[in-house]
């Protein structure tokens, strides 16, 4: 799945419809319903759901950049493995995180907005 926390709300980024989705603890693990998950079956396929969801960020130009991302963006890749010998799985996560505001602070203007997503942002981790 690919997320993006845009002022401390949560979007799905697979779909274009943006709405507010919500974030559930459950046993420590974080949860949340209606995030559209997809079967990826091939490196392409991953690369292409990457690049549909860019196009649903949140931007907006800045001093520095013309096309700069004002949401934090969050992918979510399960990763199963199966032995053929054996017939065992195994199960992991990997989840990828691209920080807003990556571009020189001081040079943009954005340094109040940025430190607000950068509380927003560490708020949410530290519930993980």
């Amino acid at each position: 799945n690919l997320s993006e926390i845009y002022n401390e709300e949560t979007y799905d980024l697979l779909t274009e419809k943006k709405e507010k989705l919500q974030i559930r603890f459950t046993d420590n693990i974080a949860v949340t319903p209606n995030l559209r998950v997809c079967k990826i079956e091939s490196p392409n396929m991953a690369l292409q759901l990457l690049a549909y969801a860019r196009k649903n960020r949140i931007t907006a130009a800045t001093s520095a950049n013309e096309r700069s991302s004002r949401s934090h963006s969050v992918f979510r890749l399960n990763i199963i493995g199966k032995c053929v010998q054996t017939n065992e799985s195994v199960n992991g996560m990997l989840s990828l995180v691209d920080l807003a505001g990556s571009e020189r602070i001081l040079s943009t203007g954005l340094e109040k907005i940025y430190l607000s997503f950068k509380s927003s942002f560490y708020k949410q981790k530290k519930n993980f």
